[in-house]
């Protein structure tokens, strides 16, 4: 696991002809002696370059990804061409490998899986001669991060695949194919190679959401698709012509596929190798209303004059599954009803933090009901013990409130706790479990959830203690959507931030004090190498949001079952303290008392033993003004009081 370190349905088919923009970036980033900033960062490859039926760049996760943190085995600083894969023996890496000549001089293909570790399936690929070590996940999805503690430190490159493209790989070699692949720096050896980057091409605002979200309301802005990809020049000479192709088609649950439009970017006559990447955007466009769950999908083509030697990574598509009450930002299986998670992220300072995805809400009454997410104590603890309780916010976010510029930045006052949901932790929870944690509303109401209103933005953030790692799905990449939206009304730009994430560390934000919410996990706007590079990494916390699959009526008989027969605040507003005086229903063995702030900040938290009634102060004399909540739990329900400090 790596950390973050700041410097952290009625269809009408459509041909549109009407190219509004392609976006070229600037050749050369960092320093005048780069001939090409794309290539440190982003434009390293994995690719199988043959046979041709499953040829193309591979999305990987690798041991050395040169940034610094956790980094082991070799970093991709040199290129490795047309190279044989060879299949290890026993590929599990139980024991060094009996095929050894065989994989002299080879990449070496081994499998994840039997209890052995990433670092002995990699020395065993190391001592048998092998140029590279590529493992194939052995669960679905993609490849996840890897870690590695062993010594000593592997002098070839790790790198992971999915399973599906290792099994691809795999079937080959068993019918006797011969498969060669590419470990490059940027080129792929070929004279003419356009490809759409990995992790390149524009997303949906998530990759599910609920059909009751677009059923009208369809002209929201979040719900927009954006056909828009980042297309590289991997060949050796010049490309003419190119321009991105893009469909759109929904497939509506057990029924068949409809094209709803096609869209053409401007052409770009020239495309020089010297050039980086281009991003070619055939504009903004709604979705169509949808009566029924199923799967929109943009299919992405880049066409050139020259005829391509490497035509399988001029493809790919992105997906939108409409689901009956489920969004999510990062990928999820719905045949396992979780979300799927290849890696966990925290800051590498020591300090609390709170991070979460953005949600758009279209249409408003519909209750939030729950959310997913899984945690790790990394490599201090298998278990989860120690983290106690675990709060998530749900916050309702006021672009432009409080006297606050309108500005896709969330800044004090804009943020509205609505809901909270809890999760207690024992030494029978282990890291990277999924767990469910159901929301309560905030507003003391006898509700038991939190109601949503329309035209609305939430963020969901999970509140984590120094040394907690939240999971992240390890291959969502939003910033190409970011950056086209950005260049689709350039003169109002509306910057479509996807994952917020704040801390008690001021100093992770820069020296800015208003900074206090990082809109993404490493903040920029502007398209450069390594702002894309850290993005690649699938920085999406796996959170997602589960909501009514209809509207609760008022009558309804659901009710809140309170923790407390007691819990009163005061003063209200305050200035240098707070009392809270509580009597609970029942006396508990650890009551965790919590004074968080309009950030999501737990700015004050302290833990009471065998407790059932008392009064406890916060010392609030150094805190800043603003609104603030005072959060009682006993590790089996929650209550929530808001407050105000008025300095």
């Amino acid at each position: 696991m790596k950390r973050i370190f700041r410097s952290l349905i009625v269809f009408t088919l459509l041909v549109n002809s009407v190219n509004l923009f392609a976006q070229k970036v600037p050749a050369f980033f960092g320093s005048a002696a780069e001939t090409n900033w794309f290539v440190s960062q982003a434009g390293k490859n994995v690719a199988v370059t043959a046979p041709v039926s499953i040829a193309g760049i591979k999305e990987y996760t690798i041991g050395n990804n040169g940034d610094g943190s956790g980094d082991w085995g070799r970093a991709i600083d040199s290129s490795w061409y047309g190279i044989s894969v060879v299949k290890a023996i026993d590929t599990l890496g139980n024991n060094p490998y009996t095929n050894a000549s065989a994989l002299n001089g080879k990449i070496a293909l081994v499998y994840r899986g039997g209890g052995i570790t990433f670092h002995q399936k990699a020395l065993y690929a190391q001592q048998a001669g092998a140029v590279a070590c590529v493992i194939v996940n052995n669960i679905p999805g993609g490849p996840i991060g890897m870690s590695s503690t062993g010594t000593p430190n592997p002098s070839i490159p790790v790198i992971m695949i999915s399973q599906a493209d290792g099994n691809a790989i795999n079937a080959q070699l068993s019918a006797g194919q011969t498969v060669t692949m590419n470990i490059s720096l940027w080129k792929t050896n070929v004279n003419n190679d356009l490809a759409l980057v990995n992790n390149g091409l524009s997303l949906f605002h998530a990759t599910m959401i609920p059909q009751n979200q677009l059923t009208r309301n369809t002209s929201a802005p979040a719900y927009n698709y954006i056909p828009a990809a980042y297309v590289a020049n991997f060949g050796n000479n010049t490309q003419t012509g190119v321009k991105l192709v893009s469909t759109l088609s929904f497939t509506p649950t057990n029924g068949q596929s409809n094209l709803i439009r096609k869209d053409s970017s401007v052409t770009l006559a020239s495309f020089p190798t010297l050039d980086s990447i281009i991003c070619p955007l055939a504009g903004e466009f709604n979705l169509p209303n949808t009566a029924s769950t199923g799967i929109y999908q943009v299919d992405f083509t880049v066409k050139q004059n020259e005829t391509d030697n490497l035509l399988n990574n001029n493809s790919g598509s992105t997906t939108l599954t409409v689901t009956d009450s489920i969004f999510s930002k990062g990928k999820y299986d719905l045949v396992k009803g979780e979300p799927i998670v290849g890696s966990g992220y925290a800051f590498g300072s020591a300090s609390d933090m709170s991070w979460g995805p953005l949600y758009y809400i279209a249409n408003g009454g519909y209750a939030a009901r729950r959310v997913q997410f899984t945690v790790s104590a990394g490599s201090t603890s298998p278990t989860l013990d120690a983290l106690g309780t675990c709060e998530i916010y749900l916050m309702k976010w006021t672009d432009g409130s409080n006297s606050q510029p309108k500005d896709s930045v969330i800044e004090t006052g804009e943020l509205n706790m609505i809901g909270v949901a809890t999760r207690s932790f024992t030494a029978a929870d282990s890291n990277f479990k999924i767990y469910s944690a159901n929301f309560i509303n905030v507003d003391g109401s006898s509700r038991p959830f939190a109601r949503l209103d329309s035209n609305s933005w939430y963020w969901v953030c999970v509140s984590l203690p120094t040394g907690f790692y939240l999971g992240v799905d390890g291959s969502s990449n939003y910033y190409v959507r970011e950056y086209a939206r950005t260049k689709v009304t350039p003169n109002t730009p509306f910057y479509e931030f996807f994952a917020p994430i704040t801390n008690m560390n001021q100093n992770n934000f820069g020296n800015d004090p208003s900074v206090v919410v990082s809109m993404n996990p490493f903040d920029a706007i502007y398209v450069d190498s390594a702002r894309f590079a850290q993005q690649k990494k699938g920085l999406v916390p796996a959170i997602p949001l589960h909501i009514s699959k209809s509207i609760p009526v008022t009558t309804s008989t659901e009710t809140l079952k309170p923790i407390y027969s007691k819990l009163s605040t005061y003063p209200n507003p305050a200035t240098n303290f707070i009392k809270v005086d509580f009597d609970l229903l029942e006396s508990a063995e650890k009551v965790n008392v919590r004074l968080v702030d309009g950030f999501g900040r737990p700015v004050i938290k302290d833990v009471l033993t065998n407790t059932k009634s008392g009064t406890y102060t916060f010392n609030t004399e150094k805190l800043p003004s603003g609104n603030y909540y005072v959060i009682i739990n006993n590790g089996t329900g929650v209550a929530v009081r808001p407050v105000v400090i008025m300095k």
